[in-house]
């Protein structure tokens, strides 16, 4: 049985495998390939080779092969894995394989002296847990906020940034028709998979919607809300032309090296993206970017 890393990204319990071995010469981390992983293969790993003395093998893969390559080893009762990223939409099918962390936070998180459990919000450690059962550590939870180009807004004549989903559009249609050639008013997720459920999200809850009932279980996504997000998300593409086109096979990396390539003038998405496509050493448009609130469907209230 694996301990798992956490909700998001890693954590550092050994598998029983090491365990039993006692101390490892390595130990093989598999997880997401993502731009964020660099902090993480950079200087997480060589530090704890340096204070341990255990080499950290990375295996980074895309979301869905990450998936089924969880799936085909941990089913086939593969040894060859000791710490594991997961997203929260594998929490159930991870669960017979992953250590319970509860045990694990009472023998090594009272060593660490800037480690409080009682740091993290209820609602992400629910998401770290299954049936009762901690399986992992939450490393990285991070929200979606208004990543926007100052500059085009205003050549567009927009002097703020939009609040709301009206005005969210306004601004899209006047930045793509300002722009120069290739450049469009907002980028999106729309690859089918993790990466467009998170793209919609920020859309789904700010029009007051919600996926399910996280204590009954009933869903939630036909609702009124859910489906004029739904509809108002997929018009921005299909009805308004204010996304790229690509954008069909965009995931996490893609929507970072579209705003770095200056291919969009404004996205909702994940609030560390801002570092990377802001980043004047890696990007086009580095040094042009601002944030705000994502916005609501009416205010900006529901995203507060």
């Amino acid at each position: 049985m694996i301990a798992s890393a956490g909700l998001i990204a890693g954590a550092v319990p050994l598998s029983r495998p090491a365990i039993a071995q006692g101390k490892p010469e390595k130990l093989v981390l598999v997880g997401i390939n993502a731009a964020i992983q660099g902090a993480l293969v950079d200087e997480v790993g060589p530090e704890f080779e340096r204070k341990h003395g255990i080499k950290v093998e990375f295996n980074l893969l895309p979301l869905d092969a990450l998936s089924a390559k969880l799936r085909a080893e941990l089913n086939a009762g593969s040894q060859g894995i000791d710490i594991l990223q997961w997203n929260p939409d594998m929490t159930g099918w991870l669960a017979p394989h992953l250590e319970d962390h509860a045990k694990l936070l009472q023998d090594f998180g009272s060593k660490q002296p800037d480690f409080d459990w009682d740091d993290f919000m209820p609602s992400v450690k629910g998401m770290a847990s299954y049936a009762g059962k901690l399986q992992g550590i939450p490393f990285r939870v991070t929200a979606p906020v208004l990543h926007y180009q100052k500059e085009l807004l205003e050549a567009a004549g927009i002097a703020a940034p939009p609040t709301t989903f009206a005005e969210l559009r306004a601004a899209a249609l006047a930045t793509t028709a300002a722009g120069q050639p290739g450049r469009f008013g907002l980028g999106l997720m729309g690859r089918q998979g993790a990466a467009l459920v998170v793209s919609f999200a920020p859309y789904l809850f700010s029009a007051g919607g919600r996926f399910y009932d996280a204590a009954t279980g009933e869903i939630f996504i036909n609702r009124p809300e859910a489906v004029a997000a739904l509809d108002f998300f997929g018009g921005l593409l299909s009805r308004d032309k204010v996304v790229p086109p690509e954008a069909t096979t965009w995931e996490f990396n893609e929507i970072i090296a579209g705003g770095q390539a200056d291919r969009y003038a404004m996205t909702v998405a994940f609030a560390p993206y801002g570092t990377l496509i802001n980043d004047p050493s890696r990007s086009k448009t580095g040094g042009k970017w601002a944030w705000a609130l994502a916005p609501g469907a009416e205010s900006l209230s529901p995203s507060t």
